[in-house]
């Protein structure tokens, strides 16, 4: 579905999938949402192991607020560099995180969305725009991303079973204090 008016619609007069926040890092600008199904058709994204690196090409989906009528916008570019950032999105919240800096343009509501590699493998989520730049963009780095994911797993007693793309409920062993 393309068209920002038809989703919406359907929206209205269909039972919406909603989903839960299990965990938030605020340092890191990372949030894990849990949906309550995963939608026929869809798949779930494989989450590279590794980062990527400069002068590899990558592709974002987002949904940019305002520019467009269309949904899940596709871009495509290259990475400038990968790099460890501190930031304030406002005057008091810091961030830090290891960064991918793309030639990816990027637009106010295409945050949170993924950054994927060639291969269909998640490798950053999508940030914002680096300010006083043109057409670049930056995203927060994989191996950021699997680490709050598998601390929150470990938080909340889940297992991520990273090469089935799912977080799974279950009885784990305490661990030792």
């Amino acid at each position: 579905m393309a068209e920002r008016e038809v989703y919406m619609k359907q929206t209205r007069e269909k039972d919406l999938n909603r989903g839960r926040v299990l965990a938030k890092d605020q340092k890191r600008d990372l949030a894990l949402v849990q949906i309550e199904r995963v939608p026929d058709g869809i798949e779930a994204l494989a989450v590279a192991k590794t980062s990527t690196g400069p002068g590899q090409r990558v592709h974002a989906i987002g949904n940019p607020l305002g520019t467009t009528d269309g949904l899940w916008i596709h871009t495509e570019g290259a990475v400038r560099q990968v790099y460890h950032k501190r930031w304030k999105s406002d005057a008091k919240t810091e961030h830090e995180a290891q960064m991918v800096e793309t030639q990816v343009p990027s637009n106010p509501g295409d945050s949170g969305g993924p950054l994927v590699n060639t291969r269909g493998e998640l490798v950053g989520v999508t940030q914002g725009v680096l300010q006083g730049a043109q057409l670049v963009s930056q995203s927060v780095d994989v191996t950021e991303a699997s680490d709050f994911i598998q601390k929150t797993c470990q938080a909340n007693r889940l297992v991520w079973a990273r090469e089935n793309r799912l977080i799974i409920a279950a009885t784990l062993p305490e661990c030792p204090a």
